[in-house]
């Protein structure tokens, strides 16, 4: 069984797809300057996979480009100089040019976090950094993994020739055990089970046996949020910016950073305008390697 002894510090990571107050919908795509006032009054720029609460008001100037994704589906296109508030279930005092798009089947969790009293920032476990610690350890506490699309990432460590990982569910029971020279490693399919916890140990091996090793812990996506994110992505295919974006936003509420990565990548590759993109392809790969994103 494997000594459950990390000394952690949890640490408010920023992940871009989650805001602080509740979400109605998000930005799902953007191109050019666009911004957001609360109910409040507080005014900012708008970014890419912001959430949006009731009452938002969202502004885009001319040559700007912003789609809105609601919870339930429905998707919206502001285009040039368009201004909208957003409602409950939908767009509001809209003007400029304002464009309803093709429905999607509702987005995963997001119904859920929309009518949650705060949506707060999703937290990572940060390693306390020190001689003898493998760093960089992914999937950890905060994120999820598929069953059957587990891959174990960290850093690589210079006093170690070979890596031996265990993995374990919460019972303690063994599921996975391989020594390997990779710092990354599949989890064979059929070895995990869909919402349970795990917790995987890597250590180093040197000239003189262990030298380093790390600890971290995750759960597996549940079966309801796979089945929905199939659906999801099953009526939303394509390889195009606002496809690959969207469903980055979508994977990043799940936990699923590096499917979010790749979504990300894609969307870059072909985008016109990959500014914002690019923003949050940074921001999600410095989740990877276990470092606090202090860019916005």
């Amino acid at each position: 069984m494997l000594a459950r002894t990390m000394v952690l510090i949890v640490a408010a990571v920023f992940i871009p797809a989650l805001r602080s107050e509740p979400g109605a919908a998000i930005v799902a795509a953007l191109s050019g300057d666009a911004t957001e006032t609360d109910g409040k009054g507080h005014s900012q720029t708008a970014h890419l996979f912001d959430w949006l609460g009731s009452g938002t008001v969202l502004e885009t100037t001319t040559g700007g480009r912003l789609v809105i994704a609601f919870a339930d589906g429905k998707r919206f296109e502001l285009a040039g100089a368009a201004k909208v508030t957003i409602g409950a279930a939908g767009l509001k005092d809209e003007s400029g040019m304002v464009r309803a798009l093709d429905p999607l089947p509702p987005l995963p969790r997001l119904a859920a976090i929309a009518n949650q009293a705060h949506a707060s920032t999703k937290s990572g476990a940060i390693r306390v950094r020190g001689q003898g610690t493998i760093q960089g350890l992914y999937p950890r506490e905060g994120f999820s993994a598929l069953p059957d699309g587990t891959v174990l990432r960290f850093a690589a460590s210079p006093e170690a020739a070979s890596y031996k990982i265990d993995l374990e569910d919460d019972t303690g029971r063994s599921v996975f055990q391989i020594q390997t020279t990779s710092t990354e490693v599949t989890v064979p399919p059929g070895t995990l089970q869909a919402g349970v916890h795990y917790y995987w140990q890597v250590r180093g091996i040197g000239v003189l046996g262990i030298s380093v090793k790390g600890e971290a812990e995750f759960t597996t996506l549940a079966s309801e949020d796979i089945s929905r994110r199939a659906t999801f992505r099953a009526a939303l295919s394509g390889s195009d910016a606002d496809t690959m974006t969207t469903r980055a936003a979508v994977d990043l509420q799940l936990g699923l950073l590096n499917d979010a990565r790749d979504e990300l990548r894609l969307a870059l590759a072909g985008s016109s305008r990959p500014g914002p993109i690019q923003q949050q392809l940074i921001a999600v790969q410095q989740q990877l390697e276990g470092l606090e994103n202090t860019t916005r």
